[in-house]
């Protein structure tokens, strides 16, 4: 029968060797981690009239930096986690709109070049 010899120290998942741990200051740098990632997870609110910068970090599909100016998020479509559906139209060097789309991104890749002024709506005269 053979004998296995077997260390104080098990081998579990996250366990460390004593010449393995990590030195001061590694408990900020986790918990800082886990707040970046948090803060990438949360939900980029936007609002109509909201100007984006659309890049590689929004979607692959965006290879060229374009403009964008939102419409409205579509919110009935079930997507990938941290996947949005946004519509609005695509801008030119002017700020004109070119073309209406509808664009499948991350959120977390947005960029907002220029916030929407007021709650986005439109206000209407008064009659009197």
């Amino acid at each position: 029968m053979d004998v296995v010899e077997t260390t104080s120290f098990p081998s579990q998942a996250g366990a460390y060797r004593p010449d393995q741990w990590p030195g001061p200051g590694a408990a900020t740098k986790r918990q800082a981690a886990k707040r970046r990632n948090q803060q990438a997870r949360k939900p980029m609110r936007l609002n109509p009239g909201d100007i984006l910068l659309l890049t590689k970090e929004a979607s692959i599909q965006f290879t060229k930096p374009m403009t964008f100016r939102v419409i409205g998020v579509v919110t009935d479509w079930i997507t990938y986690d941290g996947w949005v559906w946004v519509d609005g139209y695509q801008l030119d060097k002017k700020g004109d709109a070119v073309e209406r789309r509808r664009i499948f991104v991350q959120s977390a890749g947005l960029q907002v070049v220029t916030a929407a002024v007021g709650d986005g709506r439109i206000k209407r005269p008064q009659r009197r």
